[in-house]
Parts: C-alpha cells; structure tokens; sequence
C-alpha cells in the first residue's frame, strides 16, 4: 500500500520505475494495480526481491506498506458447476478440486 495517497502520476512513473528495473513482462502481471487511483498494488507472492525493494522506498523514494502476509492462508477459489453428469452421485461434487 502506498504510504498517504500520492498523485496518480506519481503512481505510474512508480510502476514504470519497477517494471524497467525488475524487467517486468506486461503479461505476467507480476505488479499490477487494480486501479490507478488505489492506494494499493499488487505484488506477486513469488517476487520476494520486489516486495523488499518496494517496502524500502527504493522507487521514487515512496515506501510501500505490506497489508498481507507470505504466512496468510490463500484463499481457496470457489467454482460454480452448471453442468454435472447424469448418473454420477451428487454428493461427489463436494470434492472437486
């Protein structure tokens, strides 16, 4: 989370600052942020080396403040089934993964 609110071109230079030194690809989206006038960024659980830069204020001088935890339990993605066999005991469906 960015420390107070900054301005949204503040925000982006910031992103470009990471991807240029990370060499970031667009489509990994390995830092992103939901919206550009969000507080927030996300930053990928397996990139460690960008979290601590980022905490640290490497990138135009702007700390970041971590709001979750690499410890925090991952939330489990919930499916919806629209199509389920005939014939096959719908109790099993609990199990899906």
């Amino acid at each position: 989370m960015f420390e107070g609110n900054p301005p949204v071109d503040v925000k982006l230079r910031w992103l470009a600052e990471v991807n240029r030194a990370f060499k970031l690809e667009r489509t990994l989206a390995e830092v992103k942020m939901a919206a550009v006038t969000s507080r927030f960024v996300y930053i990928a659980r397996n990139r460690p080396d960008i979290v601590s830069s980022a905490e640290r204020g490497d990138f135009l001088a702007l700390p970041l403040t971590r709001q979750d935890s690499p410890e925090m339990q991952r939330k489990l993605p919930t499916y919806l089934v629209t199509r389920y066999p005939v014939g096959v005991d719908p109790n099993l469906s609990k199990e899906l993964e």
